[in-house]
């Protein structure tokens, strides 16, 4: 068994082989969208992004995630995408709900320190990163989240198991205790 990435004679990537019933040598994982259709997916996404001023962004994500998804083919099945525009959106204006608020009560806060003691001007920094970073480490989890669990073959849904918040403290941890 191979297990490196190998592109076969058609240009597809493929992964680890199978022996099928006349015992050859079949790609088990192969990978085959049609650069052309991709390639004016993605044309029709940027100039709808242009023309909407970036909200077209999440319908165009959903079309490009559902013609890679359908491009993987494991074995004699191909994956198939359930995710909607819809969510990305919602995900997306939860998101930007949660940093206005988090930021806006973190910088009224730390203004308030520093007024009183101006030596906590460089900490307001410090935390900014913290937020963020964290912020990051959490939607970075959400996302696998997400996209597993809209993700199928032969009708079975994949998932991801734990918290967000569980993910992000270990990263927090791990990343202080690496500096």
């Amino acid at each position: 068994m191979s297990e490196e990435n190998s592109i076969t004679s058609s240009g597809s990537t493929s992964m680890p082989w199978s022996l099928d019933a006349d015992q050859s040598l079949q790609p088990f994982v192969t990978f085959d969208v049609s650069r052309k259709s991709l390639a004016g997916r993605l044309i029709k996404n940027k100039i709808l992004g242009l023309l909407t001023f970036g909200f077209y962004r999440f319908w165009g994500k959903t079309h490009i995630r559902k013609l890679l998804w359908q491009g993987v083919k494991v074995g004699q099945d191909r994956l198939e995408y359930h995710g909607t525009a819809k969510e990305l959106f919602i995900g997306f204006l939860i998101g930007m709900v949660v940093l206005s608020v988090l930021f806006t009560a973190i910088g009224i806060l730390l203004q308030f320190l520093t007024i009183a003691d101006p030596n906590f001007l460089g900490i307001e920094q410090v935390v900014n990163f913290a937020l963020l970073y964290g912020f990051w480490q959490f939607a970075r989890y959400r996302l696998w989240r997400y996209r597993l669990s809209r993700t199928s073959l032969r009708t079975v849904r994949f998932f991801l198991e734990g918290k967000a918040t569980v993910y992000t403290g270990k990263v927090l941890l791990s990343t202080t205790l690496s500096v």
